[in-house]
């Protein structure tokens, strides 16, 4: 970076979508503070992932560190996912927001960006660059600006590529755990210092947006038939088994013109997997492996874990429903529905904090939307419900079974009404 003197700059990496939306889950983070230097050379490195072309960009904010008062912009760029989806050696100029009257008014950021073909790849360059820890040299910075420079009037806010057949690496200074919070944008953090959010606490900046709709499924089924079930209500649609053949084959475009022209973009659904904050519970404990078998390294987040009780996230899905209802019915605009996201086996109706569910939703009278896989399952469906006892329901904790069943006061008649 060729900035002016008297700087003491860091570079914020980030990853944006369209309206520059932040996207802090795919990766990012902030560089170490560069004390007095006009030239200063970061050599973090920094894993990003699931980057969708033409619509997710790299976002690079340099700024200056003052400990008198708030940090200072300098200057920032974008460079849009189809520019770097094969790799690029990025020499970019970025204007100064608020350069000095007889400074210069911009300066050069150069990065190198590398595409691999999968995380795991990614994950094991990551690897080989901390472990080799060879630091990117100085001079040849130096040289790279010198020659970019002399340059800048025919090149100025074009991405210029430089020394295309040897690949660039960004050398990383930190230690593998830095790196990998890296990846998940809190490099300043130390782990067992970090505290978990919910998705939906991520994506909304914060931010409170209250839903419309709410999604009772089993965390047993794919998730990718979770959100086909989701588009299937949002398109009016009785199966998902095509939508889930689309989201397969990554029709995204396609779906989203759709829900477009049906005026479903801006419908918000509450789904626990999202909106439940996963840190305050089971992050510290998962299963050995996913569904295609890849381990699973367990959290070392410092939230406190709440399994019961006031505190807990996991047990307030019947006061949630209840709220959303009300405070839909408050605001006049729309009313509070309930969507049942069948997986193909039905096995939802086997999962005790489902049931309960779809009692409180029975209990407060919501529309209920139920979503099945495809019309081969609809007689297995209708097999599952003559077998269905409640009391045969599944929970994860004994407790949990004993919480919902004392809310049902009779279950042979709940069976009969199911």
């Amino acid at each position: 970076m060729d900035l002016m003197s008297g700087s003491d700059p860091y570079c914020v990496v980030s990853v944006q979508g369209p309206c520059a939306v932040a996207k802090p889950w795919k990766g990012g983070g902030l560089t170490s503070c560069v004390a007095n230097d006009q030239n200063p050379v970061w050599e973090e490195a920094f894993l990003l992932e699931d980057l969708y072309r033409g619509e997710d960009s790299l976002h690079l904010s340099v700024w200056n560190r003052d400990s008198l008062s708030s940090d200072d912009p300098i200057g920032c760029l974008s460079v849009g996912a189809e520019h770097f989806w094969q790799g690029l050696n990025l020499v970019q100029q970025l204007q100064f927001e608020n350069p000095p009257k007889d400074g210069e008014c911009c300066g050069w950021l150069y990065a190198s960006i590398t595409a691999y073909a999968s995380l795991e790849k990614a994950k094991e360059a990551a690897h080989i660059i901390q472990t080799s820890r060879t630091p990117r040299s100085r001079s040849r910075i130096t040289s790279l600006w010198r020659q970019t420079k002399s340059h800048s009037s025919s090149h100025a806010g074009e991405d210029v590529g430089t020394d295309a057949d040897e690949p660039t690496v960004i050398q990383s200074c930190f230690p593998a755990s830095k790196l990998r919070c890296a990846s998940r944008g809190i490099l300043s953090e130390e782990r067992e210092d970090m505290k978990g959010y919910a998705y939906a606490t991520a994506v909304n900046g914060g931010r409170a947006n209250l839903a419309s709709k709410m999604v009772t499924h089993s965390w047993r089924n794919k998730f990718s038939h979770l959100l086909a079930a989701v588009l299937a209500d949002a398109l009016n649609a009785d199966k998902y088994d095509e939508l889930a053949q689309s989201l397969a084959s990554r029709q995204f475009l396609k779906l989203t013109e759709a829900l477009r022209k049906k005026g479903q973009l801006d419908v918000r659904y509450w789904i626990c997997a999202f909106s439940v904050n996963q840190h305050t519970g089971i992050c510290a404990s998962p299963p050995p492996s996913d569904s295609t078998g890849y381990a699973i390294t367990p959290c070392c987040c410092s939230t406190a874990k709440h399994f019961s009780g006031e505190l807990s996230e996991m047990n307030k899905f019947d006061d949630m429903m209840a709220y959303l209802k009300d405070t839909l019915s408050a605001t006049g605009k729309a009313r509070f529905e309930q969507v049942v996201a069948m997986e193909a086996d039905f096995s939802l109706l086997t999962r005790v904090w489902c049931l309960a569910e779809l009692v409180e939703a029975r209990e407060i009278h919501l529309p209920q939307a139920i979503k099945i896989h495809s019309a081969a399952a609809r007689d297995l469906c209708l097999d599952r419900l003559a077998q269905l006892d409640v009391r045969d329901a599944e929970a994860s904790f004994p407790s949990d079974k004993d919480f919902v069943l004392g809310k049902i006061h009779d279950p042979e008649a709940f069976n009969k009404d199911s």
